[in-house]
């Protein structure tokens, strides 16, 4: 979208209008638009379609889908880099389009169809298949948060907590800004009997985002399990108020209050 803007950009610029990051002699052709478009939206079809069918648990189907929509995912890459490299005058690289590094601050579209795949493959049952194609989706773009947390729940939830947790560490070098690897991390360490670790963890993770409502309600509920209730209901609330459209911060309240034998409390939450 950034670079189909500057190519807008471009094209008024080609219109009479100046732009100052632009040469009027690198303004893409009209062709070249419809040809970045069409390629986003086979994408994005294809993309939808996998998925569909491996939610209707038509693995062979959804992988053959899945396939097709990384060629998709690669080819608008590619097309993305070089329009990019185009448009600042840099040389085009030698090397294979799946070996291009990203420019800027742009995540690569590639990534999430790796990771798509892998939960589809990890919800069959394949775990050795999920983890490789969870390695390639973070060897094409490290920075890719989502695809460490992903990979990282699934080695948590395989048991494989020390993978786990090798996952987290490495996509917060990569991006020590995501609060929802902090989050997925300090759900682990609180399933694990961690909850010094726990506690610090969704700490980061709700400075990091104050809006991030599941930090707070699994945090509080934590608290609410070491018989910590007064900081326990200031996390509900707290939670309650970073998404008041939320019913699950109140419900999850409401539940610790019934299970505590306050069943006052918890019919004025519900």
């Amino acid at each position: 979208d950034v670079v189909l803007d500057r190519i807008t950009a471009t094209r008024e610029a080609g219109d009479g209008l100046a732009h100052p990051d632009l040469d009027r002699t690198s303004s893409p052709c009209p062709r070249c638009v419809l040809d970045a478009a069409e390629l986003r939206n086979r994408r994005k079809a294809l993309h939808i379609r996998a998925a569909l069918e491996g939610r209707a648990r038509n693995a062979a189907a959804s992988r053959a889908l899945y396939r097709l929509a990384l060629t998709a995912a690669q080819q608008e890459e590619h097309w993305l880099v070089e329009e990019e490299q185009r448009l600042r005058n840099i040389p085009l690289p030698s090397q294979p389009f799946r070996d291009l590094r990203l420019s800027g601050t742009r995540m690569s579209i590639i990534a999430p169809v790796f990771q798509a795949w892998a939960l589809m493959e990890k919800r069959s049952g394949n775990v050795s298949a999920a983890r490789d194609l969870f390695s390639k989706g973070a060897e094409v773009d490290p920075r890719h948060a989502h695809v460490w947390q992903a990979w990282g729940l699934m080695e948590s939830q395989s048991h494989q907590y020390g993978s786990g947790r090798d996952k987290y560490r490495r996509g917060l070098a990569t991006s020590p800004e995501s609060a929802a690897l902090y989050h997925a991390w300090a759900a682990t360490e609180a399933t694990t009997g961690q909850p010094h670790l726990a506690r610090e963890l969704f700490h980061r993770a709700t400075l990091l985002n104050r809006f991030q409502t599941p930090s707070f309600t699994h945090w509080a509920q934590l608290e609410w399990r070491a018989r910590r209730a007064a900081l326990a209901r200031a996390l509900f609330r707290a939670a309650c108020l970073s998404d008041v459209s939320s019913p699950t911060p109140l419900a999850a309240w409401a539940a610790a209050e019934l299970e505590a034998g306050h069943v006052r409390t918890a019919c004025l939450l519900l």
